[in-house]
């Protein structure tokens, strides 16, 4: 099979690698469409504690049931979203209902070949997690693909606490922090502001619910809303959310930093005189990649809206470098997509 394999940072290359054999409990996935995420860009260019080379990157995953193994129920043909956090099940952080900070965690994508490539093997750990989910009736591939993303952005709200009546203000304006800012809006949120230096980036996100724009954070809303969610990686935004919220404000670091990047704008001060709360967010539990699927089937958020282009597998650089453009929110690989072929939305 094709796949798009990392081999070094920065060397990613489109080999013909063997098509994967699916043993006991394990789904063999055929990859219809593969969303390319922030955190994919970062360890493309910068590496990964986790990742060792060579490995198949992506874990936002949807596609058809190819081929199963002994002892699964899922039926081969059935429409699938694949997510990819794995937690152990067994550890007191599992067992408390902690997922996302399971002791042993594993990724698709990380510790196992992601969805770059024309098929998946979604390995026995993550079938018995229930990480392999059938797409309801309306729900097509591309959503299905940006279930992990929206349940990545649920975990980070219900962590933060949003409600009714809040005022958010949400610093990055691509596709997570478009993601959040319908998410806001239907957790009743107030109004909702979005900060990104980048102005086209605004005018792409201007439809997902936010209701004002600002290339800086704008002096008469510093010390102002009740959340501040950086979905950017940036350590200045995570400055900025602090200035941004009032005294005892609740502040949500959704996004990661690269490795190599520390955190210099970080006023600890205003933690401490202003009462502020300050929540990590990292990944998604199970049974929220489940009731990501059914929102989406209920068309309580629209993340298909998100796709701005999509790329056959084998121009996979192409595909990576338009993801970092101002222009786009979500780029998706279809490895079933003509080689010579590409489309915006």
């Amino acid at each position: 099979m094709k796949a798009a394999v990392l081999t070094a940072p920065s060397m990613l290359s489109t080999e013909n690698v063997p098509r994967p054999q699916c043993g006991p409990g394990e789904i063999l996935v055929r990859i219809e469409s593969a969303a390319i995420c922030g955190t994919d860009r970062r360890t493309l260019h910068y590496g990964h504690p986790r990742v060792k080379y060579p490995r198949i990157l992506g874990h936002e995953n949807s596609g058809v049931v190819a081929e199963v193994g002994p002892g699964c129920s899922i039926s081969v043909g059935t429409r699938v979203a694949v997510s990819a956090v794995i937690p152990c099940l067994n550890c007191r952080y599992c067992r408390e209902g902690w997922h996302t900070v399971c002791e042993r965690q594993e990724t698709i994508g990380y510790e196992y070949d992601g969805g770059f490539a024309e098929y998946l093997l979604a390995p026995e750990s993550a079938v018995a997690a229930g990480l392999v989910n059938p797409l309801p009736d309306g729900v097509g591939f591309d959503e299905g693909a940006l279930a992990e993303p929206l349940a990545c952005a649920m975990n980070g709200q219900d962590i933060v606490g949003i409600c009714q009546g809040d005022t958010v203000v949400i610093l990055g304006a691509g596709a997570m922090g478009c993601i959040h800012a319908m998410l806001a809006r239907r957790r009743g949120a107030s109004s909702v502001a979005m900060v990104d230096p980048q102005g086209e980036r605004l005018e792409c996100a201007a439809r997902f619910g936010a209701d004002a724009f600002h290339t800086a954070l704008p002096e008469d809303m510093v010390g102002r809303a009740d959340v501040a969610i950086v979905a950017c990686s940036s350590s200045t935004a995570q400055g900025e959310a602090l200035r941004s919220v009032r005294r005892r404000g609740r502040v949500s670091l959704f996004a990661g930093l690269p490795a190599q990047e520390e955190s210099e704008c970080f006023d600890t001060r205003l933690v401490h005189y202003s009462e502020l709360s300050v929540f990590g967010a990292s990944g998604s539990a199970p049974e929220q990649n489940r009731l990501a699927l059914r929102l989406m089937a209920a068309g309580a958020v629209q993340v298909g809206a998100l796709v701005t282009s999509t790329y056959p597998l084998s121009m996979a650089n192409e595909a990576f470098a338009t993801s970092a453009l101002g222009s786009q929110l979500k780029v998706v690989i279809k490895p079933g997509m003509s080689s010579r072929k590409r489309c915006e939305a």
